[in-house]
């Protein structure tokens, strides 16, 4: 049994009123500074990011909740339920709520509010995974009761899903909310929230047209925090004395993934000396900035499951080459379409991979086009390779939404029937150790017939003033602490 004490945890629920409504409002650097109750929040542009999305992110984060968060290692940490028990046989699961809960309207969350809005958004968010779900159920006015039809670690997992009223979509439970009034761009404090109240009154957010324009304002003091860092602003601000960066590892994985119905890719010989040819520092270096940590399976790096002992693809061209089929007269050994989504950071890294590919003999020919193109053709199956970055952590459920063929994020079609058996032996591990040795099956399945390039898991970097003092610990996302954020003075 799980006691408070709590940690960090793509949300799969859209906040459209709630975002819609700050995101029309913002502005696009005012200038004013920070007062000691307020904090201005710079948002620009990143290469797969837009200044809305940013404006949603940050909303996401600090409005919603789920019932159970997650460590960067998969661990379950307290969120709106305070503890929770798993029967010895896998085959029911106990929550119990936190007391005192509101939400943002004023009205107390309760666990039939709760039960109605997993019953709704669970099926769609489990896939296959929700038919080993026999009852989902109020028990009492604190108890949720679960009771599955086999062993079913994904169930706790899934609860990570982030809980709103029931017929108020944006209506949540976190530290801050929307403020009211249509004509500001402020999020202001939940003064009820059952944590505390949070330090800072209201964050205040301008919108700007480049990532230079927002730091330029920060350099000025006119801005207290940027969300996202482009990279190439990170000397500029490292060298203020007034400026603090914080560096996490993002749980979104980059890779090109593979159609299983392309012949040219269809062999796992093949696919295993796509992921030799390539050398992942350089490509971390000359198309990330530096801001990426080496991705070599589908299982997020630093999950408690990982099998680091395990073999790993490494750089090693001449292995990639001997393994290609043989070219003919005057032609590559290999050649092969990617599909690119529109943005200077995927032409970078589709270049340096396409660079590297080339030294041993194969041709990808990296195709840009709209995101709306990109995702049509990936639903249509009207791909080769594709270009694409996904959330692949910290859970091993968010692997399966991924990865299993009947998964929910898995809308490109990839995968294999090898995949789907290591993934089920995953999904029903009724301990620990069946966990392990399943998650330990899936990488090597991966390994040995891989449905994808893994390139690197991207890393982000957020600026603080020193006007603020912020509870960190490194590696860590600072967003989740916002609400513990105050004034140096």
């Amino acid at each position: 049994m799980t006691k408070d004490g709590g940690a960090p945890g793509l949300a799969r629920v859209a906040l459209v009123a709630l975002v819609f409504a700050v995101a029309c409002s913002g502005t696009r650097g005012t200038g004013r500074p920070d007062s000691h109750s307020s904090l201005t929040v710079g948002i620009g542009p990143l290469p797969s990011t837009s200044p809305q999305q940013g404006v949603q992110q940050l909303v996401q984060i600090l409005s919603t909740e789920p019932l159970v968060r997650f460590t960067d290692e998969g661990r379950p940490a307290p969120g709106l339920a305070r503890e929770w028990s798993l029967s010895p046989d896998g085959r029911s699961l106990t929550v119990v709520v936190r007391d005192g809960v509101t939400f943002h309207d004023g009205s107390p969350l309760s666990v039939d509010q709760i039960a109605t809005s997993l019953n709704a958004a669970l099926p769609r968010a489990m896939g296959p995974a929700f038919a080993d779900v026999k009852s989902l159920s109020a028990a009492s006015n604190q108890q949720l009761d679960f009771v599955f039809s086999r062993p079913s670690p994904f169930m706790l997992e899934a609860l990570e899903t982030v809980i709103q009223k029931p017929g108020a979509p944006g209506v949540g439970t976190g530290p801050y909310l929307a403020s009211r009034s249509k004509d500001t761009n402020e999020i202001v404090a939940n003064q009820h929230y059952y944590l505390g109240r949070p330090l800072i009154d209201r964050l205040i957010i301008n919108t700007y047209p480049t990532t230079r324009a927002a730091w330029a304002d920060m350099l000025r003091g006119r801005v207290g925090m940027l969300l996202e860092v482009d990279p190439d602003a990170v000397d500029s601000l490292e060298a203020s004395s007034s400026i603090k960066l914080f560096t996490f590892t993002r749980r979104y994985q980059m890779m090109i993934v593979f159609n299983p119905a392309s012949k040219a890719l269809n062999a796992p010989a093949v696919r295993r000396s796509l992921n030799n040819a390539v050398d992942r520092d350089a490509m971390i270096k000359e198309a990330l900035g530096g801001f990426g940590e080496p991705s070599v399976s589908p299982i997020w790096l630093h999950h408690w499951a990982f099998p680091k002992s395990r073999p790993h693809f490494s750089f090693d061209p001449a292995a990639a080459a001997a393994a290609l089929p043989p070219a003919g007269k005057g032609a590559r050994r290999l050649a092969f379409s990617c599909l690119i989504p529109q943005g200077q950071a995927y032409e970078r890294i589709a270049l340096v991979v396409k660079r590297q590919l080339a030294a041993v003999g194969v041709d990808m020919d990296p195709q840009q086009v709209t995101m709306n193109d990109f995702v049509n053709r990936l639903a249509k199956g009207e791909y080769e390779a594709a270009l694409v970055e996904g959330i692949n952590g910290p859970t091993l459920f968010r692997v399966y939404e991924w990865w299993h063929t009947g998964g929910s994020l898995n809308f490109g079609r990839w995968g294999s029937p090898g995949l789907d058996e290591a993934f089920d032996r995953l999904r029903h591990a009724a301990n620990d150790d069946e966990y392990a040795k399943a998650v330990e099956g899936i990488h090597l399945e991966a390994m040995n017939n891989p449905p994808a390039i893994f390139l690197a898991w991207g890393q982000r970097a957020r600026a603080v003033s020193t006007r603020f003092v912020i509870p960190s610990e490194p590696g860590r996302d600072i967003l989740p602490t916002i609400r513990l954020w105050k004034p140096a003075s």
